[in-house]
């Protein structure tokens, strides 16, 4: 988990009721917020009951409902994907020079 996170330059997070649940993915998003990693957020289900402290750290970040076809449709139709020149804006804005 750590070498994973360390490596990373963007975590994408599927956020589910699962990975909300799930101790060893909330310590891996812990680890990756004090690491000061970006996040692009992909919430795979509706009516989540996210964590103040997990709203804070997210805040900022592109964020993406995904868990109906209808919504996916209307990212691909029109609404702006996550591009790989903002991934990499991203990444270089959150470089950490000890682990390059």
């Amino acid at each position: 988990m750590v070498l994973g996170v360390e490596c990373a330059k963007v975590l994408l997070v599927f956020l589910s009721k699962e990975y909300l649940a799930s101790a060893n993915c909330q310590l891996e998003f812990r680890y990756a917020v004090q690491r000061g990693k970006a996040f692009v957020i992909l919430r795979t289900e509706s009516n989540l009951q996210i964590e103040q402290w997990i709203l804070e750290a997210i805040q900022g970040f592109p964020q993406y409902d995904v868990y109906s076809y209808e919504i996916l449709e209307e990212l691909i139709n029109g609404v702006p994907l996550v591009s790989p020149s903002f991934v990499l804006s991203l990444s270089l804005s959150n470089s950490n020079d000890d682990f390059i």
